[in-house]
C-alpha cells in the first residue's frame, strides 16, 4: 500500500459515491437504504482507506440483508468523534460469531448452506477479507470498528 496522503474529504459526497458504486455493483436493488449524513462533515484522512472501508461495509450490509430489507448508513458527529455507522437489519448473528467475525476466514454459516458465490448477493458468503481489511486498516490509521448487534442469535 502506498504512503498515505491525507485530504480533507466532504463526508455527504464522498459517502454517496461509494453507496452509488456499491449499488451499480448489485444486480438486486429490493431493499430500502436510508442515508442520514450531516451536510458540513468534514474528514481528514487517506481517500483510498476510507474508500476501501466504506465500500466494504456497505458491501457486507448488503450481502446480509435479505430482500425488502433495510441498510441504514450514518454519518454524525459527537462531542469528540466523528462516527460513520453502516447498518444491516439482515439475519442477526450469534454471540460468539461476534467475538470472531472482525479476525477473517470466518464464516458464520456452514459454507454449503450461505455462499452463493455472486458478490452482492444475499449470502454471497465469502471469506470475511473485506472485514479483516477494514480491521486491520483502523489498526494502522488510528479509526475505531465495533460490531453492534441489536438482533442476536442465540
Amino acid at each position: 500500500m502506498p504512503d498515505p496522503r491525507f485530504e480533507k474529504i466532504y463526508l455527504k459526497g464522498f459517502i454517496e459515491d461509494v453507496l452509488t458504486d456499491a449499488l451499480s455493483q448489485s444486480d438486486r436493488k429490493t431493499f430500502v437504504i436510508r442515508k442520514d449524513v450531516d451536510e458540513n462533515l468534514v474528514l481528514y484522512t487517506d481517500r483510498n482507506v476510507l474508500r476501501k472501508v466504506l465500500f466494504g461495509l456497505i458491501k457486507n450490509a448488503i450481502e446480509n440483508t435479505p430482500d425488502e430489507g433495510k441498510i441504514g448508513i450514518r454519518a454524525y458527529k459527537t462531542d469528540k468523534n466523528i462516527v460513520i455507522d453502516c447498518t444491516d437489519h439482515g439475519v442477526g448473528i450469534t454471540r460468539e460469531n461476534q467475538e470472531q467475525i472482525l479476525g477473517g476466514f470466518f464464516h458464520t454459516q456452514e459454507t454449503e448452506m450461505y455462499s452463493t458465490r455472486k458478490p452482492f448477493d444475499f449470502d454471497a458468503g465469502g471469506a470475511g477479507i473485506d472485514l479483516l481489511r477494514t480491521k486491520i486498516l483502523s489498526e494502522r490509521f488510528g479509526f475505531v470498528l465495533g460490531l453492534r448487534a441489536s438482533d442476536v442469535i442465540s
